[in-house]
């Protein structure tokens, strides 16, 4: 999601419909992890996620995230609720943005004497389970009304 104005400590504490209304985009995004084999059943926030983890093959970190185009969000229709999504065509239930994610990670930095600034992207976490495509593997994520993005797996 990309926020359209700050999340300051003196908006908070922030709550899911809170949040709502300072969103500007939900973007349809692919996050690539390199999972260092991990044990995702006692995966938590705190799980350190550093290259010195990875190494030592504790746990997965972030590899980089690849983002659909914005498409700018009508404040005056939340429109964040439940939407259908697919992957390469083929339907994969519903995505919801999660705007509690989002309201969490705000908390936290605010209790930290930080915040969440105007147009920062948060990444709010898997809205269809993950998947493992094999190089030459060409993809495509789409959620219903926010748009698609794709993907060509080269190694």
């Amino acid at each position: 999601m990309r926020l359209a104005d700050d999340l300051p400590a003196s908006g908070g504490p922030w709550t899911r419909a809170s949040v709502a209304e300072h969103v500007a985009a939900c973007l349809p995004a692919f996050e690539l992890v390199e999972d260092g084999d991990a044990d995702y059943k006692t995966l938590d926030a705190f799980t350190p996620r550093g290259p010195e983890h990875l190494e030592r093959r504790r746990g997965p970190r972030s590899a980089g995230d690849r983002l659909a185009p914005a498409r700018p969000r009508d404040r005056r229709d939340p429109g964040l609720g439940e939407r259908p999504a697919r992957w390469s065509g083929q339907d994969r239930g519903r995505a919801r943005p999660s705007l509690e994610a989002v309201a969490w990670l705000a908390n936290l930095l605010n209790g930290r004497g930080r915040m969440l600034d105007r147009g920062m992207i948060v990444m709010t976490g898997s809205s269809i389970t993950t998947k493992f495509p094999a190089p030459g593997d060409r993809v495509r994520f789409a959620i219903d009304g926010l748009g698609e993005i794709a993907l060509e797996v080269t190694r």
